[in-house]
């Protein structure tokens, strides 16, 4: 991802857009992809070792999460799980688990991961489910195989196996955040250097130095990109969470988040984005978009 560390015209505007700076240098593993919950993922309740009850169900679980990288240290890297999106059949009647967490891997001696995510299971209370840190993760980024629960599977608990994988086209981000030269709203879809050159001048059109060009090789990748347009004021954003291919052509999902109720935002017009770079596909591509506005109550 190209850090955003160039002097903005106007000095308020420069002050403003480093609060919303993306940190420089390129991402490990994903940015914002969406992985799918696979057949063998399941919902468990009931009685576990070391007690004894005749209490226990298991049921199949369905649905989506989507994973960002956060950051790295000496031993792991970090990523959040967001839009937890999952529905379990209880008693005949379809159940939504939905909420959010963490998800780290690595490790000093052999490879391990972690996910832990507070989860919402219909109308009950949010509670913590966790998988300890534990060896795992080879497959990862295709495949994200572990179990959370909240009591570590003992005595009375519920357990949920995830057996998922990413749900489409793998991709990395070239470059996001909330300043551009493009004011107005507009899908892109870059298949050569020609046409990359002239965005990346237009989108950057507003910084002096304008930030350099990243390399693309478009004999195997193209750019992907959303643009908001001129929004009037902060606290909007805007993530593609995923490409993927349906018959002959190629779908990219991606959210718009906004501002809504008691949320204090920046009084500065702003111009979200998301590019990204992934594999090379002659095929027509459509964009599919949904907006979040999230309540600041």
């Amino acid at each position: 991802m190209v850090g955003r560390k160039h002097f903005v015209l106007g000095l308020l505007v420069c002050a403003l857009a480093a609060l919303f700076s993306a940190p420089a240098g390129a991402q490990p593993g994903l940015n914002g992809q969406l992985y799918r919950l696979e057949r063998g993922s399941t919902f468990s309740r009931g009685c576990f070792s070391p007690c004894l009850c005749a209490i226990f169900r298991t049921e199949e679980i369905r649905g989506t999460y989507a994973l960002t990288f956060d950051h790295s240290d000496p031993l792991f890297d970090y990523y959040s799980v967001d839009d937890v999106n999952w529905i379990v059949t209880i008693g005949g009647q379809e159940v939504p688990i939905t909420g959010s967490g963490t998800y780290r891997i690595g490790g000093k001696f052999a490879l391990t991961h972690q996910m832990v995510l507070e989860l919402a299971i219909g109308d009950e209370n949010p509670q913590m489910f966790d998988s300890g840190l534990i060896p795992g993760g080879a497959e990862f980024p295709d495949i994200i195989n572990i179990v959370v629960s909240i009591d570590g599977m003992r005595c009375f608990d519920t357990v949920i196996d995830i057996r998922s994988s990413l749900a489409g086209e793998r991709f990395t981000t070239v470059d996001q955040g909330f300043y551009s030269g493009i004011s107005e709203p507009r899908n892109v879809v870059i298949r050569s250097s020609e046409e990359w050159k002239r965005l990346w001048e237009e989108h950057t059109s507003i910084f002096s130095p304008p930030p350099p060009l990243p390399e693309v090789d478009f004999s195997r990748d193209m750019v992907i990109g959303v643009f908001l347009g001129t929004r009037p004021t902060g606290g909007f954003s805007v993530e593609i969470l995923s490409v993927r291919h349906e018959g002959d052509q190629l779908v990219v999902e991606y959210a718009e988040s906004s501002p809504g109720a008691g949320c204090i935002v920046l009084p500065v017009l702003t111009q979200p984005f998301h590019l990204i770079k992934v594999a090379h596909s002659d095929d027509p591509v459509e964009f599919h978009g949904s907006v979040n506005t999230y309540d600041c109550n």
